[in-house]
């Protein structure tokens, strides 16, 4: 376009600027306009910008057979506000046809989620918001809070205009539900009938719950709130019950926290140490038993027979003669005074007796 349109003898390049005196109005952009709370503001530009199909057309020096005037834009129809067509004041037949006045149907209505009115919420829990990033959607949403101060968005539907997708299935508007912030399900509506049966729909989904407990090591789950989830998790549960998906990152979180409570295997070196430890106190222990054995022996030497006399001298006559029996009755080296060997041991019971 550069080499065809000159200004001035001098050829235009990409860093050239046209007036307004070389395009048509509809291609100049004078104002920045912003949707606001389903609101259009227009703020006034700095710098006019041109739109994207913008063509030079008015070349005040070229002859007039060079010019070519654009077509004048047409009116946007108004679908919304269709209305019957005035009678001709000319028409000279006195009968007129009866105009018939109808609603016009929700399913012929244009691509503007206002046409739905006021959709009945399923339940006390659902409340209508409004999105900063789609103000011309409606959007449902149903709250939880875990913690004070800490509200969360569990599901949420929003039902907007028509894409070119759904446009092909001849239906008006879009019913998409999200859990956890993630599309769980698409719905296409024509009326506020479809819309109330969709948010019934979403009301009676029951979310997984998560795994119940908390990963060691991060990057095992996705945690929303103050609950954990599988990273595939399924979102929702016919019974209320955590999905495959979570049950199974349970037992895998299960299994890091064994693994890393369980005991180290010990070595052989500590295990000889083990061992060696047992066997010294073992043997501290039977040389103490052997050391406290001598010393009674020693004693047993030195009691003489006469010891015995005087020990059960302060007994009854007749006690005094079933001891001597008794004694009498032993063998001779289980006796007072002789040597306790293993086969005697009895010797050592009775006469403490």
């Amino acid at each position: 376009m550069g080499k065809k349109y000159q200004a001035g003898g001098k050829c235009l390049d990409n860093t050239c600027v046209l007036c307004s005196h070389h395009f048509d109005e509809r291609f100049i952009r004078k104002k920045f306009t912003h949707v606001i709370n389903g609101e259009t503001v227009q703020l006034d530009r700095e710098r006019p910008a041109l739109t994207e199909d913008a063509v030079p057309t008015i070349f005040p020096d070229a002859p007039p057979y060079f010019t070519k005037q654009v077509p004048k834009k047409r009116k946007a129809r108004d679908f919304g506000n269709i209305e019957a067509a005035p009678a001709k004041r000319s028409a000279s037949n006195t009968d007129v046809d009866v105009v018939v006045e109808m609603d016009v149907c929700p399913e012929e209505t244009p691509q503007s989620t206002k046409l739905l009115g006021d959709i009945i919420l399923p339940s006390p829990l659902c409340s209508k918001v409004v999105l900063p990033s789609e103000p011309t959607a409606l959007c449902f949403a149903w709250h939880t809070s875990s913690e004070p101060g800490d509200l969360r968005v569990m599901k949420h539907v929003t039902i907007s205009a028509c894409t070119e997708a759904t446009a092909a299935q001849e239906n008006s508007f879009l019913c998409t539900v999200f859990c956890r912030g993630i599309k769980a399900d698409e719905l296409p509506v024509n009326n506020e009938c479809d819309s109330a049966e969709a948010l019934k729909k979403a009301d009676g989904l029951k979310l997984c719950p998560g795994c119940g407990i908390e990963p060691v090591a991060s990057g095992q789950c996705v945690k929303f709130g103050a609950a954990h989830f599988a990273k595939n998790c399924l979102m929702t549960s016919p019974d209320g019950k955590p999905c495959l998906r979570c049950k199974y990152s349970r037992k895998l979180v299960q299994n890091h926290m064994y693994r890393l409570k369980r005991k180290r295997s010990t070595s052989f070196k500590q295990r000889l140490a083990r061992k060696s430890l047992e066997l010294f106190r073992t043997k501290r222990k039977l040389t103490k038993a052997r050391r406290s054995l001598e010393d009674l022996r020693i004693m047993n030497q030195n009691i003489a027979s006469s010891t015995l006399d005087e020990r059960i001298e302060g007994l009854p006559p007749k006690q005094r003669l079933a001891v001597k029996t008794c004694f009498d009755m032993l063998p001779p080296e289980s006796r007072p005074g002789a040597w306790c060997t293993t086969n005697s041991g009895f010797w050592s019971v009775y006469s403490c007796a």
